[in-house]
């Protein structure tokens, strides 16, 4: 899956950028992108804590980046509010009818 390809590689040019000679706010967006793409919005917004970005307002600079819109879509339309899983305490979309984590069913 190509965001299963993108994290690792966003991941590694922040850690080699010790000099911050490439924008480090548009590399931490297009990994969250990565990570919502692969449902992983915890992550996503942990990544996007460290600018003070909300996951909103992220979402809206993703619209604009080829290939991702089809993951902004999807997050909108779950709803950014989410649920959580009662066994593993995983944040799932609010749509969801197990969760993509442990498998139990959600109510």
């Amino acid at each position: 899956d190509k965001y299963d390809d993108a994290g690792p590689l966003y991941e590694e040019l922040l850690e080699l950028d010790k000099f911050a000679y490439v924008s480090t706010k548009e590399v931490r967006i297009r990994l969250a992108g990565a990570l919502l793409g692969l449902d992983r919005r915890v992550d996503a917004e942990a990544v996007l804590e460290t600018m003070s970005l909300t996951l909103e307002d992220a979402l809206g600079q993703l619209e604009t980046i080829p290939g991702l819109e089809s993951v902004v879509d999807r997050h909108r339309s779950f709803g950014l509010e989410g649920q959580k899983c009662p066994n593993c305490s995983t944040e799932v979309p609010k749509v969801a009818v197990r969760c993509y984590k442990c498998g139990t069913k959600l109510l």
